[in-house]
């Protein structure tokens, strides 16, 4: 629970240095017109410029990035306190030892369904790309700055691209035939490519929204932000859970923990 307070202030302590670097930079007289301290905060955001804006919320993809890998990469922990993070090297340990069937892995495998989320990124950016276009063709453009509305709808194509890769090697990965350790190392790979696609999709929605309301897209991007690091922190599994759940004595639970924090077998 304690941690969950320290990511949660965590995130408010950037939202607030936002806010204090926008409210030193925002031209004298931005609050003239404010009815109150939240309305002078929304002008003062709102007068960041668009790139500013934009490269802050690709910013804040990118701390995620950062501190999930270096959190998914802690070693399990010592004693009762351990903790399994890193799924893939218990996962082949588990089918390894019989406690795991490799037929069952596959099945939950199969619900990874990049291609969904890749089809609706590629189509989004592809619609906006032909909007500016179209815009500029005519002179009459969609978007209030063409240029970085283009380069968000790149952006969130090359999203799409990366979650229509792991879904093009992950979905090779599903026959039974594919050995179990090369078929979760594969699917780990494709699972943090189409992770930061996902994660970036997201990103580039709340920069497309931060050329029209800059306050809302730094809202939201500061909400998933730390729903992220709340749902990460939440899927480390406990000892005393792995052990129950598997039947496991404690040299089994020494040697996973080996397997884990090392990637290699004890033999």
């Amino acid at each position: 629970m304690f941690k969950n307070f320290v990511q949660l202030a965590f995130t408010i302590t950037i939202g607030a240095v936002w806010i204090f670097l926008a409210g030193a930079t925002a031209p004298e007289g931005t609050c003239d017109t404010a009815g109150n301290l939240v309305h002078c905060v929304i002008l003062e955001v709102s007068a960041v410029p668009k790139l500013l804006t934009m490269l802050g919320i690709y910013a804040m993809a990118v701390l995620f990035f950062i501190i999930t890998a270096l959190r998914q990469n802690r070693p399990v922990g010592k004693g009762r306190r351990g903790r399994i993070r890193r799924y893939r090297h218990a996962e082949e340990f588990m089918v390894e030892k019989g406690r795991l069937s490799h037929e069952a892995l596959i099945e939950y495998h199969r619900e990874y369904k990049w291609e969904a989320y890749s089809g609706i990124a590629l189509s989004a950016a592809m619609v906006v790309a032909a909007l500016v276009i179209q815009g500029d063709a005519t002179g009459a453009a969609p978007f209030a700055d063409s240029e970085l509305a283009l380069w968000n709808a790149g952006i969130l194509a090359i999203a799409g691209a990366m979650m229509a890769a792991a879904e093009i090697v992950h979905t090779n990965t599903l026959s039974p035939m594919v050995p179990i350790r090369t078929r979760l190392k594969v699917v780990g790979r494709s699972i943090v490519v189409a992770g930061m696609g996902v994660s970036l999709a997201v990103s580039s929605v709340f920069a497309f929204i931060g050329l029209a309301a800059p306050f809302i897209a730094i809202l939201g991007t500061l909400i998933f932000f730390f729903l992220g690091l709340w749902l990460q922190s939440a899927r480390s599994i406990p000892r005393d859970e792995m052990l129950e759940q598997f039947q496991l004595d404690e040299d089994e639970w020494n040697e996973l923990v080996k397997r884990v924090d090392t990637g290699k077998r004890g033999d």
